[in-house]
């Protein structure tokens, strides 16, 4: 339902007095709020468990948030085709046994933090891809937590994304735990 104006929230009463009266209308100043969000994937339509390709509901899910946000992943596999960034001021969050599993290019890492980002947590997922993991590859990076993960990574890569996590630039508040 859209938002109505202020302007329509109040009408002009019209008065018995005939002679022209001014009219203000004052309103309280609030503080800004910002409001923050669950995003669950499977409201982009992945399907746990589904064998099928759910890396565009993933993708939509993040397309979808806004800063502050957190993207959930339920419980059940869910399988990606393709590299994953994650904006900042995001958290990409498991459910207890949420997995993902990463069938991407030999060239590619599973997920990506966006370049130079900041408040970024990726938290209670198990991530399996046939590569890397994690890649951090430009921009100065602040406040990144990837904590109480499980990754198994292959090495089919070509290179650097045989790594779990790569880290090519300067952070600021790295936390990679459990």
């Amino acid at each position: 339902m859209p938002r109505s104006s202020p302007a329509r929230l109040f009408r002009k009463v019209k008065s018995k007095n005939t002679r022209p009266q001014a009219s203000s209308l004052h309103l309280e100043s609030l503080e800004n709020r910002q409001l923050f969000s669950a995003l669950n994937i499977l409201s982009f339509g992945a399907t746990p468990n589904g064998g099928g390709d759910d890396t565009a509901a993933v993708v939509a899910a993040f397309r979808n948030s806004g800063p502050g946000d957190v993207i959930t992943v339920p419980a059940g596999k869910f399988n990606l085709s393709s590299m994953i960034t994650v904006p900042t001021d995001r958290t990409f969050q498991g459910e207890k046994g949420a997995e993902l599993e990463f069938a991407v290019g030999t060239r590619d890492f599973a997920i990506s933090i966006a370049s130079g980002a900041q408040n970024v947590k990726i938290t209670n997922l198990a991530i399996r891809a046939n590569c890397g993991v994690i890649l951090m590859n430009r921009g100065r990076y602040s406040n990144i937590q990837i904590v109480n993960n499980d990754f198994v990574w292959g090495y089919k890569g070509t290179y650097y994304n045989r790594l779990a996590i790569r880290a090519t630039t300067s952070t600021n508040g790295l936390t990679v735990a459990g």
